[in-house]
């Protein structure tokens, strides 16, 4: 592995954790404590240098930029754009379309949908217009049921993220590990005859192994 190879520079990006208030470094470390790993942070022989992340903080690599959005995940969770010669991408990491926690005849149940409008609005004009977005979409409808709070998207739902934010290409990954690709390909049939290519809805594909998208 390269983290044990001197003289390697390795950079890491990661999200700050805004609960326990602890840096990437400080999230790595603890994950290789040595109940759980047998080599420390400190045992690496790589020169490893970390960069925590704010949400909406740009990274300059090159000539792409790379800024960041929070996902809905039950533990914090970073979509990606990259912006680079005139083309973009968004990629959403694990990502669940956000439901409102109240019935419809609670008292609270307006102002929440109120507040999941605005954060999707702002997801939205994010991803506006990329001409690639790649997106969690683990689950048919059907699964979806007995999935809520999982932290996952449908196919559907990720049909839905690429029609709102007017992306110009969809990749719909994440795939549920038990799925053959004989399933896949099922699903593909029908999404394609339930959403023809048209004004509104981009061109999208059932992401597979080895696949390249040259922009």
């Amino acid at each position: 592995m390269p983290f044990f190879v001197p003289k390697n520079l390795i950079h890491v990006y990661g999200a700050f954790d805004p609960v326990a208030e602890r840096s990437i470094k400080d999230v790595l470390g603890g994950q290789m404590e040595y109940c759980y790993f047998p080599v420390s942070q400190a045992e690496l022989k790589a020169d490893v240098r970390y960069t925590t992340l704010r949400e909406r903080q740009p990274v300059e690599i090159g000539s792409a930029t790379v800024t960041n959005i929070l996902m809905n995940h039950p533990v914090l969770c970073y979509g990606y754009r990259i912006d680079c010669g005139g083309k973009s991408l968004f990629f959403t990491g694990d990502n669940e379309p956000p439901a409102n926690i109240y019935e419809p005849n609670d008292d609270y149940y307006e102002e929440y949908e109120g507040l999941l409008a605005g954060k999707m609005s702002m997801l939205h004009d994010f991803i506006r217009g990329v001409d690639v977005l790649i997106t969690d979409s683990t689950y048919t409808p059907q699964e979806y049921q007995a999935k809520k709070g999982w932290g996952h998207g449908t196919f559907d739902s990720g049909i839905a993220l690429a029609r709102a934010a007017g992306a110009k290409a969809l990749y719909l990954t994440h795939h549920e590990p038990l799925r053959s690709d004989s399933e896949l390909d099922d699903i593909s049939r029908l999404l394609h005859e339930q959403y023809p290519a048209g004004p509104g809805t981009p061109p999208f594909t059932i992401a597979s192994e080895g696949l390249e998208i040259i922009l």
